[in-house]
């Protein structure tokens, strides 16, 4: 689409960004959007292993926990995740001690974190597509057939 004479007129240094600007903007929309289609369907697999692995069924809050916060938390060592009072050097030897799980932890929760609002609407989705079983009275998930 040709840009109007008017605006070339008046914006000539401008019109690289008037010609390229949108349509970088479409293509970063793309991505974006084909990016989360990605990661939705990673969680819906991740979902359905989950519920054919376990046995009985799960809540929403176990599902959850076992499918995003395990793997985010799961090898931090318990000295490390609740540190006793510290001062001076041994907070300082502590902190230092620490870093790499924080930063490993920082990553793992920029990358996996997944909120519980996000988790629930891909659990409705499933149900609506009768993918997985919800029961109303035990209030639990379970595999759908």
């Amino acid at each position: 689409m040709p840009i109007p004479p008017q605006i070339v007129a008046n914006f000539h240094d401008l019109g690289f960004l008037l010609t390229w600007v949108p349509k970088l903007a479409g293509y970063v929309g793309r991505k974006y959007s084909e990016w989360t289609a990605t990661r939705n369907t990673y969680l819906e697999n991740r979902i359905m292993d989950y519920l054919n692995m376990e046995v009985e069924s799960s809540g929403i809050d176990g599902m959850w926990a076992d499918l995003i916060m395990k793997p985010i938390i799961q090898d931090v060592p318990f000295g490390i995740a609740f540190p006793v009072q510290m001062t001076g050097f041994a907070k300082f030897k502590h902190n230092l001690k620490a870093l790499p799980y924080e930063t490993r932890h920082r990553w793992r929760m920029m990358r996996q974190y997944i909120p519980e609002e996000k988790f629930k609407e891909v659990l409705v989705k499933l149900v609506r597509e009768q993918r997985i079983r919800y029961n109303n009275l035990s209030q639990r998930y379970s595999r759908g057939e």
